[in-house]
């Protein structure tokens, strides 16, 4: 959808992405979602998942909200997400994956502005996994599942909270988003870079 009368994106958010186009999000408006519903293929549940996106940062500014790449919103609560790839709040720089109560974080500096950066996330029965540029920056212990949840896929911004407006609005491309339920190899997702 693009602006506030939530029209259709159209060519106009199509960019030269990293692999062919990319589609570009301009951070107030401009979102995908993927209607959802319980026991779809996207209503990942069990130990395992894989969040995978290219992302290209456009002068985003910290401090105004997450920036939600992709994910999957748990009900009609802020938190936890099922599932949710996105940059920091105070540090756009900074990639973070959640799964749950679950949050893995990159470094500062992983996804600099103006910059393609692959970004992954996988999680098993053990830990909760991100990478950036085919490289594991960070890993936390998992307890438990993946929380199952019906509510629709968004790219691009993010429900939060008891309502489905749109939040937590990226700014910059992204190309080639990816979700799995299964748990990727460290060597897959080098090679994925």
């Amino acid at each position: 959808k693009h602006g506030a009368g939530s029209a259709p994106m159209n060519a106009g958010n199509l960019v030269g992405g990293k692999i062919g186009q990319a589609t570009t999000f301009d951070g107030s408006s401009d979102y995908i979602r993927v209607q959802s519903g319980a026991g779809d293929v996207l209503e990942i549940n069990g130990e395992n998942i894989t969040i995978e996106s290219w992302a290209r940062r456009n002068g985003d500014t910290a401090g105004t909200n997450w920036k939600s790449l992709v994910g999957r919103q748990f009900g009609s609560a802020s938190t936890p997400d099922s599932y949710v790839q996105l940059l920091d709040l105070n540090d756009p720089s900074l990639a973070r994956v959640a799964v749950g109560n679950l949050v893995a974080s990159s470094a500062t500096g992983a996804v600099p502005n103006l910059t393609w950066r692959y970004l992954a996330a996988t999680k098993d029965a053990s830990f909760l996994r991100q990478y950036v540029s085919g490289n594991q920056v960070g890993q936390i212990a998992s307890t438990g599942p993946v929380v199952s949840d019906p509510n629709d896929v968004t790219i691009g911004g993010m429900e939060n909270g008891a309502t489905p407006a749109i939040t937590e609005w990226y700014v910059g491309d992204l190309d080639e988003i990816r979700i799995s339920n299964v748990t990727r190899s460290a060597n897959w997702i080098k090679a994925q870079h």
